[in-house]
């Protein structure tokens, strides 16, 4: 096997090398599981068909894995019908299923006498990452060409398009971290893995209010500009870990910081309220001379 991890999202070609693959009408199937009933486990699988190269060779393009991240078995089946059954027009007929051994080649520091063991299986590792982010009541995925816009007062929803989300909490958590491109600037808020498919953030208050009689700035508001966003996995036993962001070739796009359109947005400065400074009241004199507070955020 030539390869042996992948994204979730699949699109990786795995070629497995061996010997005494034949033609039609037997098929070989890849078979990627996880799970053990006995163990009270629940059996998650993905198989379709492999290509046939030559009787040396086989070819699999992985298709989507709709489970969480990790390792997994990567094992190697073979249908075959009767030879009184047409295997282009079987009916009825159920071909036999066996799975063909695995024989990987011994390390280059084995003895001379040492066996070459078999396996029914290899293991192989899916995983985690997401393509880009739009906002819930978007009617595009396609983000502007300067990225989505959003309040900065926050509590906007964020839609992650993902794959390979861990969606139990016990074993996984995830975060989505704003940080400003100019200055390196962060804000943080929890994330929720719909599926393993689509997480769910909602976007931070990007500054508060600021005061335009006193001239006085709160600490916490933020100035506007471009902001990356970075998706950020945690886990009981693990170290916080940036989840990638790919893009459809299976390259990683840098997020810190993002230049691209999937992975920034802009904060919009808004105001909320103005009134008079002294007595809080939104009735101001028309004479003038009072001081005026405005609240808002960014």
């Amino acid at each position: 096997v030539d390869v042996t991890r992948a994204p979730a999202l699949g699109g990786v070609v795995v070629t497995m090398s061996g010997f005494g693959f034949y033609l039609a009408p037997i098929r070989y199937e890849c078979v990627f599981s996880r799970g053990n009933t006995s163990l009270g486990e629940p059996i998650q699988e993905v198989r379709w068909l492999a290509d046939h190269v030559d009787s040396e060779t086989l070819a699999c393009v992985i298709r989507p894995w709709l489970f969480r991240e990790g390792l997994v078995r990567l094992s190697l089946s073979q249908r075959a019908f009767p030879r009184d059954v047409d295997a282009t027009h079987p009916g009825t007929a159920p071909p036999s299923v066996t799975t063909v051994l695995y024989n990987p080649p011994l390390p280059p520091n084995a003895s001379g006498n040492a066996t070459r063991p078999t396996f029914d299986h290899s293991p192989f590792t899916f995983y985690d990452g997401w393509n880009g982010f739009r906002l819930a009541n978007a009617l595009s995925h396609a983000p502007p060409p300067l990225g989505w816009q959003v309040p900065a007062a926050g509590n906007t929803t964020l839609l992650i398009d993902s794959f390979g989300l861990d969606t139990d909490s016990a074993r996984a958590s995830y975060s989505c971290v704003f940080t400003r491109n100019s200055d390196g600037v962060s804000l943080e808020s929890p994330g929720t893995p719909i599926s393993s498919v689509l997480l769910s953030c909602r976007t931070p208050a990007w500054g508060t209010h600021f005061a335009g009689a006193a001239g006085a700035i709160s600490p916490s508001t933020r100035d506007l500009g471009l902001v990356s966003v970075v998706v950020v996995r945690t886990g009981p036993q693990d170290p916080p870990r940036e989840v990638p962001l790919m893009r459809s070739d299976l390259s990683i796009i840098t997020t810190t910081p993002c230049g691209e359109g999937d992975c920034q947005l802009l904060f919009l400065v808004e105001w909320k309220w103005a009134g008079d400074a002294s007595s809080g009241s939104s009735r101001i004199s028309s004479v003038g001379g009072a001081n005026l507070i405005v609240t808002g955020a960014g």
